[in-house]
This record gives structure tokens, sequence and C-alpha cells, in this order.
């Protein structure tokens, strides 16, 4: 078995600017490590190969049908499904790297050797309140087996993370806190009782519900969100930023929709490069 890819996601046979930047940054950056190309089965690769040929990288091409690529939806329930992971299942872990993602250093080794089964970065809401549990997807690493397990409701636990079961959740009134809270305490109830039928029922994006369910199996299954900011930020980038101390993290998701004056003093727009 190897120990890791890097699997790019890729919609369309032309990359715009911005993914060919991002394109061009994980060649650099991540090149020494499989490159792995996920992608519809009409799509024609020139483009991304030809950028792989010019960074003196390998890319490979893994297809999947078209279907699971036309929309948000369609691609969610991909990634909650066993084939994805079982086509990859060579892979010990694979680092999704979605093409509004970035990469400022190599540290994909010392992440995987963490033995997570699931890594990303903290989530917030539309009104920047933290969730207390982490695992973005756009940007993420994830352990096949552990995945495998999950989805087949094969997971072998004696002990669940039962304090998160009972999590308070951000709300906009303690009424919609209180449902929210007794929601996803039933959700938690489903995932202990089948991990399978909880990841095929709840209608939720893919990253949550790994998130959730990984956060129920242990905290030697997902970071912490303190401990995540050190793997990627996505929304409130200056937040996270204060807690790793001045550090940027090993990648970062959707730079260019969220804190996009930050981003702007590290990344510059249109190159492989980082400040």
């Amino acid at each position: 078995m190897n120990s890791h890819a890097v699997a790019i996601i890729a919609y369309r046979s032309e990359p715009d600017n911005d993914e060919l930047a991002s394109l061009r940054q994980c060649f650099v950056t991540l090149g020494q490590h499989p490159l792995l190309l996920i992608c519809p089965e009409s799509l024609q690769p020139a483009s991304y190969l030809r950028e792989a040929a010019l960074a003196g990288v390998r890319l490979s091409l893994v297809r999947f049908s078209d279907h699971w690529f036309r929309s948000v939806s369609t691609y969610n329930k991909l990634m909650l499904s066993v084939d994805f992971y079982e086509q990859l299942s060579m892979y010990e872990y694979l680092l999704i790297y979605q093409l509004d993602a970035w990469v400022f250093s190599d540290a994909l080794d010392s992440w995987c050797a963490r033995g997570y089964s699931y890594v990303g970065a903290p989530f917030f809401n539309d009104r920047d309140e933290l969730f207390p549990f982490a695992g973005n997807g756009g940007f993420s690493l994830r352990k096949v087996s552990a995945f495998l397990a999950l989805l087949h409701g094969s997971v072998n636990r004696k002990e669940y993370n039962y304090d998160f079961m009972t999590i308070h959740l951000p709300a906009r009134t303690k009424l919609r806190g209180q449902l929210k809270r007794i929601l996803h305490g039933g959700e938690m109830c489903l995932c202990r009782l089948s991990s399978k039928w909880y990841c095929r029922l709840i209608p939720d994006h893919e990253d949550f519900i790994f998130a959730k369910a990984f956060s129920l199996l242990g905290v030697d299954n997902v970071p912490l969100p303190q401990e995540a900011a050190y793997f990627s930020f996505e929304r409130c980038p200056e937040l996270l930023f204060s807690w790793t101390k001045g550090n940027l993290p090993f990648g970062c998701h959707a730079y260019r929709k969220y804190g996009r004056s930050f981003w702007n003093k590290w990344i510059i727009p249109g190159s492989v490069s980082c400040k």
C-alpha cells in the first residue's frame, strides 16, 4: 500500500486563472508525492497534463461518472460513496485538494504521521461563530481505511466520545440552539447504531457529516479546532492566524472567497508563490 496521495479535484477541461495558479502551486509544493486528477469521464485533461509536464511531475487520471460533477450536491454524494474510497484504497491517506485551495509548504508527511482519520480547517458559520469541531473538506486529509469502515458501518468501537453528543452548536436564538442540540443528539445516536445509515440519511454537507462522525468516535480520530488551524484556514483567517501565533497553516481553502484582504498579504494572485 502506498502511504498517501494528493487528490486534485477537477470539474472542467479548462481551469480558470485562479485554478491554474492553485494547480501550479500544488505541483511545485507537493510534486514529490503521487498526484491524482479526480475528474469526470468526459473531461479533456490536456491542460492539466501540460502543466504537470512543465512542472516536471507525473499526474495520474482517476475518472468517475460525469454525474458526480454536475453540482455541489452530486459532488457531496461522490465524497460519501464507498466507490470513491474503494477505487483509491491502495493509498493509506488522501489529501483532497480542490482548485480553490492553496498549499504553503510540504507538511503532508508530518500530518499523516499524526494518525488522524480526518483533518480539515475549523468551521465557522455565516456569523463567524465557531463550531466545536473541525473538518472543512476542500483541503482535507482522509484516512481511506477509516472512511471505508465508516461508510460500510463496520466501525469497531467499544467507547465513544459521549460528550460530543451534547455539544452546543452556534444558533441565532436560545430556542434554535436547543432544537439544534436535540437534532444533533439524534444524529449521533443514529451514527452509533449504524454509521453506514448515518452517512446515507443525514442531509448535510459531506465534510460536516464526516467531521461529526469522527468526532463522536473520539479525539484520536480528528483534531480539535485549535490544532486543526495549523492544518488549514477557510473562514476567519485573521482569527486563525492569531491561533497559530502568526504561522501560516499547511494550506487553506476558498482564499478568494473568505478574507481576501488577508490572503493578499501572503498569496500573489495569478502566480505560483507566497510572500
